[in-house]
């Protein structure tokens, strides 16, 4: 009597530990093309600048009100400490003072508004540089330039890490439960179960794998559950 080693063999799909598609924050039309797909990068490089006019000319605008923003506040600022002193020498009423008060702090309240959107506008026109979210290889799904990219929704290329990497394959429930859920234990780790990888020219690669991952519920169009 002995141990008989027992082997599942299932198709499964090499995929990058992370992939990222990478879109713009902003929306405009892609006026320079830094990378070409396949491309290795690093986080935070460059990769595609937007045209920036529309967003320089809302900053400057941003900044023009700001600084009347700030004029007004500095001269309503300047009555208040005068009429602070009138009614030291009571010169005036009290009632003339608290409505200045009044009408400083609104004026504060303005400029600290119009700081948020000069701050806005200054982040609209660096997010016209789309960089690099991490270090990868990048897709051939590369956009041209010329290509106009709405924000959020328009996938400029596609970046993915070589290594590591998963084997993603799936198992039935029933040979999940058989080889696999039988030795888990709930509140512990999944089970190093060997698995190595057959290339399609059928030769073996040298490295073996691990379970990882396993999805948390049963997919209803085909009843497998997916494995890394």
């Amino acid at each position: 009597t002995q141990d008989t080693p027992l082997t599942l063999e299932y198709a499964g799909t090499v995929k990058g530990k992370d992939e990222v598609k990478v879109t713009a924050r902003v929306s405009g039309t892609i006026v320079a093309k830094y990378v070409k797909g396949g491309q290795y990068v690093t986080a935070g490089q460059a990769l595609y600048k937007i045209d920036d006019r529309t967003y320089q000319a809302q900053l400057l605008k941003a900044q023009s009100d700001l600084a009347q923003a700030q004029a007004t506040a500095n001269n309503d600022l300047l009555d208040l400490q005068r009429y602070q002193q009138l009614l030291a020498a009571a010169a005036i009423s009290e009632q003339v003072v608290t409505t200045q008060q009044a009408k400083v702090n609104a004026d504060n309240a303005n400029v600290a508004a119009m700081e948020a959107m000069v701050a806005q506008a200054q982040k609209n026109v660096d997010d016209t540089v789309v960089t690099a979210p991490m270090s990868g290889k990048l897709a051939v799904d590369d956009v041209a330039a010329g290509t106009f990219a709405a924000a959020g929704s328009t996938t400029l290329v596609s970046i993915g890490t070589a290594d590591p990497i998963y084997v993603q394959f799936s198992i039935s429930e029933a040979e999940y439960l058989k080889y696999v859920g039988a030795s888990v234990v709930p509140g512990s780790a999944l089970p190093t179960k060997s698995v190595q990888i057959i290339l399609s020219d059928g030769s073996q690669y040298p490295i073996t794998g691990q379970i990882v991952e396993v999805v948390r519920a049963i997919e209803d169009s085909s009843g497998s559950l997916i494995v890394k």
